[in-house]
């Protein structure tokens, strides 16, 4: 979500014109910086309605840029979780069950990446070679190594679903609404 009002500050600065230099552009940074956090913790919540993640981990994937009095545009970036690299359905496995010889128990790795727990058919839970922690794997013969490892839930796929952008952007715009007036009430009354 990008919050650009250049078009909305003409009509703040003629409401405000006999008001000195910089009320103008600083309320209206502020309010553009309070609306990005807010709407990065509503975000957070409709994506954990969609993902089994904690909110804190989701709010993590979500980088705000600010605004400043002179670039009066703000935005956020939503990156993958696992410093970029996508989560391993391993982080949606119980910890009771992350052991190497579930595969040869249940025919494969019950997770819950998503909304309900589900039974990953041919899967199976093994160490990585470089790193030596646990993934889930599923057997590819197209790779070198004849196993990829299986992906789990990702943030950004998740927020770029139609009806969470269409939440997010309504509760952004009231939000900023609400957020200038504040602003602009707390600028003028520190002028008095």
């Amino acid at each position: 979500m990008i919050l650009d009002i250049r078009e909305d500050m003409k009509e703040v600065n003629k409401m405000f014109r006999s008001l000195s230099g910089n009320i103008v552009p600083n309320a209206i940074s502020g309010a553009i910086n309070k609306t990005l956090t807010s709407v990065r913790a509503e975000a957070a919540r409709n994506i954990k309605k969609e993902v089994n993640m904690k909110v804190g981990q989701i709010k993590k994937s979500i980088i705000i840029v600010k605004s400043n009095k002179k670039r009066l545009v703000g935005h956020y970036i939503v990156i993958p979780a696992n410093e970029g690299k996508g989560l391993n359905l391993i982080e949606f496995v119980k910890s009771s069950r992350r052991n190497t010889t579930a595969f040869r128990k249940k025919q494969g790795v019950i997770a819950r990446a998503w909304e309900k727990e589900k039974l990953y058919k041919n899967a199976f839970i093994g160490k990585a070679k470089s790193s030596g922690k646990l993934l889930v794997y599923k057997r590819d013969k197209s790779k070198a190594s004849g196993v990829k490892a299986l992906p789990a839930a990702s943030i950004p796929s998740t927020y770029f679903k139609k009806e969470i952008l269409n939440s997010i952007n309504k509760f952004g715009k009231a939000t900023f609404t609400k957020k200038l007036q504040q602003e602009i009430n707390f600028r003028l009354s520190k002028l008095r």
